[in-house]
Parts: structure tokens; C-alpha cells; sequence
């Protein structure tokens, strides 16, 4: 076969790649639909989140329709093919039991057991009455949080509270949208057959321009398969350390403050993702808690006061995108709560001072106010204590190996291939001339 004619072969296989789509959008079979319950006009007994994993579009189809078929909230799409809503459950001992396979409850708040308070009338009186006993007196600075709290206009009616359990539903499933490579890869497969055979020919027939032309398309054809192949190599060790990851189990317990966030680019090597949980190790931080929010996997790290700075330093030098409060900003962070905490006590202390002065349904309702506030001082206490021994940073993780197009990449060859084409037909009709 004359070179020729294969140099035009390959210009056509080429042309006709280009208007190739590189994406195809195969959504799973679910019904869009709007929430058929108003979940927040009432007040659960206790809350919960559940995440679900299908591997499978079927198996995310039978997900969601099992969600579905709960009272719920409006539907959330995400990003990488993730589903998030409210449902309400009656029976929550019947609900742990029914869970599908690939579904686990990753929190469950009681919220029957802790203590509430509204604006009541009593509240409201109780303002009045201790505002008139106390103007003037030092007592009055020490209040002022309570008045303020409980000057808002009374509310006559309140969200009923039920037996109900609120679970907040993420399903994790097969993106919508899928980057094709196998039609470029077929294509390119056939050009460099082609140029095989024309290298063949041109060299036996001595054609040295053709020849050239020849082995860069082949090289180009090389290239173009060997991303392709280390590419996918990479998508596939990503999704394998990202399952890893959603795997681990967290230590639990409480770091304070929040001192920044560290995210493991999308677009980094598939290495990036153990290399970070090495940096982890290494600095002998803790994973708290792992969690999966919309299209990223967060770990909650709790790091020692004494290196966080050391640690964000470390993670820069990985190529990690990195944001770290300084030290003084979080020191003063720290300070801000101690004083919070400080003027709580004092609040709670002289609102004690006063209750026998107040009537009965008065002095009850500030007790109430008094119950929730010392919850309250208890969590500050916790975090206060926490941070003397430990800060959290959040490292963030996509759950999606980069944006791959392969066709930008694919038309992008093809056209610096028609060129190389172009040029070896025109030399080659010239010297023919």
C-alpha cells in the first residue's frame, strides 16, 4: 500500500474522532422529587446520620427508592453521584434492624435527655422582675446576657415534640456523568497500526520525510495511550485509598479549638492520599472522627498544640493546600472563651442568688434557663480542657480523581497529527514533482 494512501487513512480515523463526544451522562433511573414532609416543624426525640455506599447504579436506584418510601425532607443532588436528605423514622429499634447492606448509622444523638428552653411568658416576667431588683447594683452587669436572652416576645406556641427520629440520609453512589476513553484509545490503536505499516513502507521505498511523518504519529499515538492507561491507573488507586480512608475508625473524643483545614488536592498523584495519612502518623496526631460531606471525605485531626504549625509546614512541603490560624490568633481564640465562660459563671451564680425572691412559675422557668446554661459551661469546660492538650485540623479528601477529559487531550493530538499529515503529503507530492 503507498504511503500516501495510509497517511490519508489516518487523516480520516483522525477527523472522524474529533466530534466524539468525552463525557456521556447516564444518570440512575430515581425519581426527582420534592420533600412530601415537612421534617423541621417538629421536634424529634433524637437525630442521627446515616451513610449508604452502592457500587452499583441498580444497587444506588434501590437505595434511594428505599429512602424514598420514609416521610421526607427535599432532595439534595451532589456532586459525584451522592444523594442527601431528612427522612423521619417512627420506630428506630425497627429502622437499626431493616438497614440495607452497604448502609451504616454514623452518628445518633439523644435529644429527649438534654434540657430545652423557650421564650415563655415566665422567662419574659422573670427579666422584668430581676431587672427591677438589680438596676443600679453591680448584680445588673452580671444579667445582662439573661435580659437580653429573654426580651425577645414571647412565643405562644411551640414545635411539637415527638417519639420520631430524625435521620439525615447521604447515599454514595456512580456519578451521572462519565469521562469515556475507550472510543480515543480504539482510535488511537488504529492510527498507530497504521503508522506501523507506513513505517514498513516508507522505509523500504526510502521515503524519508514520509518515514518521519510516520514515527512522530506514532509517537504522538504512544503518548496518548500511555496517559491513558496511567491515568486510569491512578483514577483506580484514588478510589481505592479514598475507600480506605471512609474505612478508618476514629478514636473519638474532643480537640479545640479548630485551628485551619488541610486539603489534599483533587488533581495530585493518587499517593497524595497515603502520603497524608503517613504526615499524620508521623507527627503522632489522631483521626477523631472520619466523615463523608457531599463530594469529600473530612477527617477530624486532633494535632498537639506544641506542633500544628510544624505539622501545616510539613503538609505544604507534600503540595497540600494548606490554611492554619497563626498561634496568636488562636490563643486569643482560646482567651475569648475563657472570659465567656467566666461571665456565664457569674450570670448562673447570681441568677441563684435571686430565684427565692422570684414567684413559683417564674423561678421555675430561670431554672430551666439556669439547667441549659450549665450544660453549656460543661461543653466550654470540655473544649477549655481539651485545648491544653490538643487542636483539631480538618483534612479534607475528594472523593473524585480530578476532572480527566480525554477527548481535549485526544483532539488536541489529532489536530498537531493532521498537521505532521498535511506537511509529509505536500513534501511528498513536491519531491514527486
Amino acid at each position: 500500500m503507498d504511503s500516501r494512501w495510509i497517511l490519508t487513512l489516518i487523516a480520516t480515523v483522525l477527523l472522524v474522532s474529533l466530534p466524539i463526544p468525552g463525557e456521556i451522562y447516564s444518570p440512575p433511573n430515581v425519581p426527582y422529587l420534592n420533600g412530601n414532609y415537612d421534617v423541621y416543624q417538629e421536634v424529634p426525640s433524637r437525630v442521627a446520620t446515616l451513610l449508604c455506599g452502592a457500587e452499583t447504579r441498580e444497587y444506588y436506584e434501590y437505595l434511594v427508592n428505599w429512602t424514598l418510601r420514609f416521610p421526607h425532607y427535599h432532595v439534595y443532588r451532589g456532586a459525584g453521584g451522592s444523594l442527601r436528605t431528612a427522612i423521619v423514622v417512627g420506630n428506630w429499634s425497627s429502622f437499626e434492624k431493616s438497614l440495607p447492606y452497604g448502609c451504616e448509622i454514623i452518628s445518633l444523638k439523644e435529644l429527649s435527655k438534654e434540657p430545652t428552653i423557650s421564650h415563655d411568658p415566665a422567662l419574659y416576667n422573670a427579666s422584668l422582675l430581676l431587672e427591677n431588683l438589680t438596676k443600679g447594683t453591680p448584680d445588673y452587669e452580671k444579667l445582662k446576657p439573661f435580659f437580653s436572652f429573654a426580651s425577645y416576645s414571647p412565643k405562644n406556641s411551640e414545635l411539637p415534640k415527638t417519639n420520631n427520629t430524625h435521620v439525615e440520609v447521604i447515599i454514595i453512589g456512580t456519578r451521572g456523568t462519565e469521562f469515556v476513553w475507550k472510543p480515543f484509545v480504539f482510535v488511537w490503536a488504529i492510527v498507530m497500526v497504521l503508522s506501523a505499516v507506513g513505517l514498513f513502507t516508507s522505509w523500504k521505498r526510502r521515503k524519508k520525510v514520509i518515514f518521519v511523518s510516520f514515527v512522530i504519529i506514532l509517537l504522538l499515538g504512544a503518548f496518548f495511550v500511555g496517559k491513558v492507561l496511567y491515568l486510569e491507573h491512578e483514577k483506580a488507586e484514588w478510589n481505592s485509598n479514598v475507600a480506605s480512608v471512609l474505612s478508618l475508625k476514629g478514636t473519638g473524643g474532643e480537640c479545640w479549638p479548630v485551628v485551619g483545614a488541610i486539603n489534599v488536592p483533587s488533581d495530585s498523584g493518587a499517593d497524595s492520599i497515603p502520603r497524608a495519612l503517613q504526615l499524620i502518623n508521623e507527627s503522632y496526631a489522631k483521626v477523631l472522627r472520619v466523615s463523608f460531606e457531599d463530594y469529600i471525605v473530612k477527617l477530624e485531626v486532633g494535632v498537639n498544640p506544641e506542633s500544628y504549625e510544624e505539622l501545616a509546614k510539613e503538609a505544604e512541603e507534600l503540595g497540600l493546600q494548606v490554611d492554619i490560624f497563626p498561634k496568636s490568633d488562636v490563643l486569643r481564640i482560646i482567651d475569648s472563651r475563657k472570659k465567656e465562660y467566666e461571665m456565664k459563671k457569674e450570670m448562673i451564680a447570681t441568677l441563684d442568688k435571686y430565684l427565692p425572691k422570684l414567684p413559683k412559675a417564674e423561678r421555675e422557668s430561670v431554672e430551666r434557663f439556669i439547667e441549659l446554661q450549665k450544660q453549656f459551661l460543661e461543653e466550654t469546660e470540655k473544649q477549655l480542657n481539651a485545648s491544653k492538650n490538643c487542636y483539631e485540623v480538618g483534612i479534607a479528601i475528594p472523593t473524585e480523581y480530578g476532572v480527566i477529559q480525554y477527548s481535549s487531550l485526544s483532539g488536541f493530538l489529532a489536530k498537531l497529527a493532521l498537521l505532521v499529515v498535511g506537511i509529509a503529503l505536500v513534501v511528498s507530492w513536491k519531491n514527486d514533482g
